[in-house]
């Protein structure tokens, strides 16, 4: 079930995901506490707290719901002494306490090389080290950066898909240290071990020498490298790839106060950052009505095999009483010929009562299914317009406690209905629903150019808790920090009045 969750959220397909998850789940339930010492069980929970922990990391982005199922994991390997799990786990915990806090600067990340190299496995030397050489970049200490990029490069797995990106971080590190020239080279080797087949590591590689170029004034190789991995992005349809090399051109052209092309480019990233958006929420939309669709199907057979399965048992009861009847008239005949002609009357009245009865009953049943599913339509579309005009006229999502149960209460009906009712018509969850609110208002607020709110200030006001969370939906719906989108928007405003 684990393994099957795993293609599956890989393949984008969370709802499938979804459902094999919750399988292993029951599954995992079922175990009696004598049976999880087994070797058999301990390699299924490995699998299966993996698979969870790539649900909420890619599809859910929930990173403290992923932390649990990485905690557990990591607590089962290091009371088993089992090191190479602890090391498979423990990069996830690193990472993620990363990504929730970047204080934590990949802490840990030496222990865990400590133990790869107890191992002796080339490979998780290999991941340790990048791990640790992203701590100490993050850090500023670029020359132990250095040392365990070297390692990384040497344990590399032969053939490894990304070795190009593995020799941008080296590239990027000698610019940091101010060694251009290192930096240069490596990049060019990064460019040399790009997939020859366009993809996300290939692009990323693209990116990062151009915005490297860019940094050294070297604009014509940087327009050159931004337009190759833009037509490379183009190629394959790539979203998140196409927008940053948006971003990078109508930088570099603003720069050189080239402004009609750094004025197109620009625009061309806004809409790629909103039709991303759009494109998502188009196919969880599609996969939702599919689902629902399939569910109708699925209820609508059901039903149709009830109705013949009660139809076949009338069926045999017609028939019994039928032949019941037909040995009782041939003893009447035999008995009373003379009145032959009234009883086959009598049987023939009865037969036609019955058939009559049953097509009735037929249509009766036939025309309900109709009935109650435009009714439930009806009703899941009332509580949404509900629930958009509390949001909307009274702005409650500003409200940092609203959880599913308030917001129901407040529309006059139950969690269950309302979450439903969001996720049949939006394909949104009730959380994500409501921070969709709050980042609109957020971006409103940052786009005054006179707005000097603090920036904790304007998050708790729109009611987020978390700077963490409020971070990370801010950059994902405009591809930049709140800080960065509020100096573009001031530095707009300077250039437009200048000019006049």
């Amino acid at each position: 079930m684990s393994h099957a969750a795993q293609s599956y959220i890989k393949t984008d397909w969370s709802e499938k995901a979804k459902e094999y998850l919750d399988s292993a789940a029951a599954v995992h339930a079922d175990i009696l506490p004598e049976e999880r010492n087994s070797e058999l069980y301990i390699e299924g929970f490995y699998t299966y707290s993996n698979a969870q922990v790539l649900y909420y990391v890619y599809d859910s982005v929930d990173y403290h719901k992923a932390l649990t199922y990485v905690s557990e994991a990591l607590e089962l390997a290091d009371s088993r002494g089992d090191i190479r799990q602890s090391v498979i786990f423990g990069l996830n915990h690193v990472i993620l306490n990363t990504m929730l806090q970047e204080s934590f600067a990949y802490e840990g990340a030496e222990d865990l090389y400590a133990k790869a190299v107890e191992l002796k496995d080339s490979k998780l030397l290999f991941n340790t080290a990048q791990i640790c050489a992203w701590r100490f970049n993050y850090l500023g200490d670029y020359a132990r950066a250095k040392s365990y990029i070297e390692i990384s490069i040497a344990n590399m797995p032969e053939g490894y898909m990304d070795a190009s990106t593995v020799y941008a971080d080296y590239a990027k590190t000698f610019h940091r240290m101010g060694l251009n020239d290192r930096a240069g080279y490596y990049y060019e080797q990064a460019l040399k071990h790009s997939s020859k087949k366009t993809s996300s590591s290939t692009l990323l590689v693209y990116l990062s020498y151009a915005q490297f170029l860019s940094d050294v004034h070297e604009e014509a190789r940087a327009e050159q490298l931004y337009k190759q991995g833009l037509a490379l992005a183009d190629s394959v349809q790539t979203d998140w790839n196409r927008k940053e090399f948006y971003a990078g051109l109508y930088k570099l052209y603003q720069r050189q106060k080239r402004y009609a092309e750094s004025v197109n480019y620009m625009e061309k990233y806004i809409q790629e950052a909103d039709s991303a958006v759009k494109r998502r929420q188009k196919k969880e939309i599609t996969e939702l009505r599919i689902k629902y669709e399939t569910a109708v199907k699925e209820k609508i057979i059901a039903k149709n095999e009830q109705q013949i399965a009660q139809q076949n048992r009338k069926f045999s009861l017609i028939l019994s009483v039928t032949l019941l009847l037909l040995v009782v008239l041939i003893f009447l005949v035999v008995l009373y010929l003379q009145k032959r002609a009234s009883y086959f009357t009598l049987f023939k009245l009865y037969s036609e009562v019955l058939a009559e009865r049953k097509q009735t009953q037929h249509k009766e049943l036939k025309s309900e299914p109709t009935a109650r599913t435009v009714q439930n339509l009806g009703n899941a579309n009332g509580l949404l317009e509900n629930i958009d005009k509390k949001m909307k006229e009274e702005r409650i999502y500003r409200d940092a406690g609203l959880t599913l149960e308030k917001a129901a209460e407040l529309i006059g009906t139950n969690r269950t209905y309302l979450s439903a009712s969001i996720k049949q018509q939006t394909g949104l969850s009730f959380s994500y629903y409501v921070n969709s609110y709050r980042i609109q208002e957020a971006i409103e607020l940052l786009s005054g150019p006179e707005n000097d709110i603090p920036l904790k200030a304007v998050l708790a006001d729109v009611g987020f808790k978390s700077p963490t969370t409020f971070y990370k939906l801010f950059q994902a719906t405009t591809g930049q920090t709140p800080q960065k989108w509020r100096e573009n928007i001031r530095q707009e405003c300077l250039e437009r009045h200048s000019s006049d």
